[in-house]
């Protein structure tokens, strides 16, 4: 068995789940996982930069006695963990978790965050399937040997901890896509034409309008593209971006989320050179930029927390940032949507749900009255707020969904089929415009040159 000392080096690396990290012994051939050996050695570097998009889920009980595992093929792709389950008990214990694992036929990258921790924890590692029995072999941030036993479906892994009576579930994102396009308000319409106005475009991931351009974040750099189109050039505005969450564009002015704690602004008018907007902190990572009247918005994600915070476009001056909110309602939520106008923050999850937050001013939220609205479907981003019509793209899905606020209670079909994953809509006085990430690699990434922007009439 893994001696003490290195297993729990091991487990402050790993998420607390994981193989033989949970409390209690275990054994590499016995009834739970556990076994193994480790050195001190290891990767350098972030190891991986998958995207968390799991929901936090708690430990439940099942006074059943647990399954017994019994191997199987594991299906390449991105799983999510959905469950923890405690049998032989009633007592579920107090576990939670948040973690995302991208699988290809040998290797694995896992991103974990256990809600109260300020930093994600991430591994990539080689695995090797033998029965029952998967072994982990990880490379980064550190070289060691782990093995769980496992069963395996095509949508779902399962795996026992160091307690044979611990099981957590890991289910295939595609796979909690939703309904297909039919169920959520509308009809499988194949909606209206989508006209590309860019392509040759590498993991596109923010979309920004002007009245001359539209603006895209990807691959370490913001280009802008004429509204008209711009064929396979678009011009590079900013690149060598380190870690860009997202963009905001106001009256010639970028807004850029970068580096986990910065946001950095820049003119449009010739060269742009970024320069610090604002520092929101260390373990403070600003995402989801959106200006309204006379301010920048944005989301600060430290561990689970989402806090909303605001400053003055003129310039985050004494006083400021200021938090506009502070609840409990989006912590955990894999952010993937943001706006804002003079009553209301409207925000998405990937995971599916739109959440509405009332203001009482243009700084200040009701905390209490903020509430989920509506449930949407796994995938869901992209988020614009169009009058009283928020519209969102679903990127595992491939459909662009509507509905009408404040109370959004229904959903409506705009466009399905779409098959390069649509994500970050904005709107104009003529169109609405969207950007494709482009298709998927199958190991969490996108091909390069798949992505592009198109747009459609109103």
């Amino acid at each position: 068995m893994l001696p003490l000392r290195v297993r729990l080096l091991l487990c402050a690396v790993l998420s607390t789940f994981v193989l033989g990290c949970s409390s209690g012994s275990g054994s590499g051939t016995g009834g739970g996982a556990g076994g193994g050996s480790a050195g001190t050695g290891g990767g350098t570097g972030a190891c991986t930069t998958v995207v968390n998009i799991a929901s936090i889920v708690s430990k439940t009980a099942n006074t059943a006695a647990a399954p017994a595992m019994t191997g199987g093929t594991i299906a390449p792709g991105t799983y999510v963990k959905t469950a923890i389950i405690n049998y032989a008990t009633s007592t579920p214990g107090t576990t939670k978790h948040q973690e995302t694992w991208v699988i290809t036929a040998s290797t694995l990258n896992t991103v974990a965050l256990t809600p109260g921790d300020t930093v994600e924890k991430r591994n990539s590692a080689n695995y090797t399937v033998s029965g029952n029995m998967f072994t982990m072999n990880l490379t980064c941030p550190m070289v060691g040997t782990l093995n769980a036993q496992y069963s395996a479906t095509p949508t779902e892994i399962r795996f026992t901890s160091s307690s044979p009576n611990e099981v957590h579930v890991y289910t295939l994102a595609s796979s909690l896509s939703g309904d297909g396009g039919t169920s959520d308000g509308g009809s499988a319409d194949a909606g209206p034409t989508l006209e590309p106005i860019a392509t040759g475009l590498t993991d596109l991931v923010d979309l920004e309008l002007d009245g001359t351009n539209a603006y895209v974040l990807g691959n370490g750099q913001v280009r802008s593209c004429a509204l008209a189109g711009c064929g396979t050039n678009p011009t590079v505005v900013v690149s060598g971006l380190s870690v860009a969450s997202a963009i905001a564009v106001d009256q010639g002015t970028l807004f850029v989320g970068n580096g986990f704690r910065y946001i950095s602004s820049c003119s449009l008018a010739g060269a742009c050179t970024l320069s610090p907007f604002v520092d929101v902190g260390a373990n403070s990572y600003p995402t989801a930029l959106v200006v309204s009247g006379s301010r920048l918005y944005w989301i600060s994600e430290s561990g689970a927390s989402r806090r909303i915070q605001v400053c003055p476009l003129a310039g985050c001056t004494a006083g400021y940032p200021k938090f506009v909110y502070q609840g409990t309602l989006l912590d955990g939520v894999p952010v993937s949507g943001f706006v804002i106008n003079t009553t209301d923050v409207y925000v998405t999850s990937f995971t599916g749900a739109v959440f509405r937050i009332p203001l009482t001013d243009n700084e200040t939220a009701d905390v209490a009255s903020a509430t989920q609205i509506s449930p949407s479907a796994y995938g869901t981003g992209g988020l614009d707020l169009d009058g009283n019509t928020l519209r969102w793209a679903n990127g595992v899905a491939g459909k662009l969904e509507s509905c009408t606020t404040p109370s959004c209670s229904a959903i409506t079909l705009i466009k399905s089929g779409l098959t390069a994953s649509p994500t970050g809509l904005r709107t104009n006085a003529t169109h609405v415009y969207g950007i494709d990430r482009g298709t998927s690699n199958g190991s969490g990434g996108y091909v390069a040159n798949t992505a592009g922007i198109w747009r459609y009439p109103r």
